[in-house]
C-alpha cells in the first residue's frame, strides 16, 4: 500500500503464547484498530479535514501482534498525518496510571489536551485552534474501552508513532454513561453578536480574539467575509480598537458543563458595524 512509514501509527500487541481461543486475540486487535480508525477521523475533523482521514491497514506480523495504519496518501499532509498520530499516542500518555474515565469533566480535559497537541505540532497559522468534539471522543474512548476487555493478564500493548510511544494502560475503563453524556449541551448559533476585538489579525487569516460585550466572554474566531477582511488589513478600513463595539452575525457552538458555558468553532460570518469608541458614527460594510 502506497503509505509513509515514516508517518504511521504501529500498534503491537503482545498476548500469551498459550491462549485457548487465539481468535479472540485478532478480535481484540480488530477492535484496537476501529478505535483507533475513529479517533484518526476526529482528530483529522479537529484541524478542518473532515471527511478526509482513512486510515489503511499497513502491515500485520504473526507471534506478536504488529499492526500499522497510515492515513491515505494524497489526502492529507504529512505533517497533519504526523500531528494525526502523535496526539492519537499522547492520548494513551494521559491515560497512563488512570483508573476510569468516567465525568465530562475528565473527557474535556483529554480533548484539550488533545487540542493543545494538535496545536503543537500544525500550529494556527491559516486555521480555527484544533476543536475535539467531546462528544465523539466518548464514543472513541468507549471503543478503546471495551478494546481493553479482551486483554488478559501478563499480555501487553504499545502504541506508537514517529515521535512518541507508549505503553496502553489495559487497566482503564470508560465508566462513564455514554447515552447521556453531553447530550443536549451543545448547541449551535447563528445571528447578530456585538464584541469588543481583543486582538485583531492585521495579516494572515488567523483566528482574532474577541469578547462579548454583554457577559465579556473571551474566545477566538476567524472571519470569514475575505473581501472585508481584505480590506480591513489594507487599511481601507481604520483599524478597531479594543473599545469600539462591532455587531457581526456570528455562528458557533455553545458547549455546556459543570464548570460552564465554552464557545468554539466561532465564525464571524460578516461585519455589520462598527460603533467606534468616544461617540464615533456607524461605519456599515456591506458583503
Amino acid at each position: 500500500m502506497n503509505v509513509g512509514t515514516d508517518s504511521d501509527l504501529e500498534l503491537r500487541y503482545d498476548y500469551l503464547p498459550n491462549r485457548s481461543n487465539p481468535a479472540a486475540v485478532f478480535d481484540t486487535m480488530a477492535k484496537y484498530l476501529k478505535g483507533y480508525d475513529d479517533l484518526g477521523k476526529l482528530l483529522a475533523e479537529a484541524v478542518g479535514h473532515k471527511d478526509e482521514f482513512t486510515f489503511q491497514l499497513v502491515s500485520v506480523e504473526h507471534g506478536s501482534i504488529k499492526s500499522k495504519l497510515g492515513a491515505a496518501q494524497g489526502r492529507l499532509t504529512s505533517f497533519v498525518r504526523e500531528a494525526i498520530f502523535n496526539s492519537a499516542v499522547q492520548l494513551h500518555n494521559d491515560l497512563t496510571g488512570v483508573k476510569e474515565t468516567s465525568s465530562e469533566e475528565d473527557v474535556l480535559t483529554l480533548a484539550q489536551n488533545l487540542e493543545m497537541s494538535l496545536s503543537n505540532i500544525i500550529g494556527e497559522p491559516s486555521n480555527m485552534p484544533p476543536v475535539v468534539d467531546p462528544k465523539k471522543l466518548v464514543d472513541v474512548l468507549q471503543s478503546l474501552s471495551s478494546a481493553n476487555d479482551g486483554v488478559l493478564d501478563g499480555e501487553t500493548l504499545q502504541v506508537s508513532s514517529l515521535r512518541k510511544r507508549s505503553n496502553i494502560n489495559t487497566k482503564w475503563r470508560f465508566t462513564g454513561d455514554a447515552k447521556d453524556m453531553f447530550s443536549g449541551r451543545v448547541s449551535r448559533y447563528k445571528g447578530e453578536l456585538q464584541i469588543r476585538v481583543k486582538m485583531p489579525v492585521n495579516y494572515g487569516t488567523q483566528a482574532w480574539s474577541v469578547t462579548t460585550v454583554k457577559n465579556e466572554q473571551t474566545f477566538p474566531a476567524k472571519v470569514q467575509n475575505e473581501d472585508w477582511l481584505k480590506r480591513y488589513q489594507e487599511v481601507e478600513i481604520a483599524p478597531i480598537s479594543a473599545k469600539d463595539v462591532v455587531t457581526a452575525l456570528v455562528e458557533y457552538d455553545i458547549y455546556k458543563s459543570a464548570t460552564g458555558t465554552e464557545i468554539r468553532n466561532a465564525k464571524i460570518l460578516n461585519v455589520i458595524s462598527i460603533d467606534r469608541f468616544k461617540g464615533g458614527q456607524n461605519d456599515f460594510f456591506d458583503d
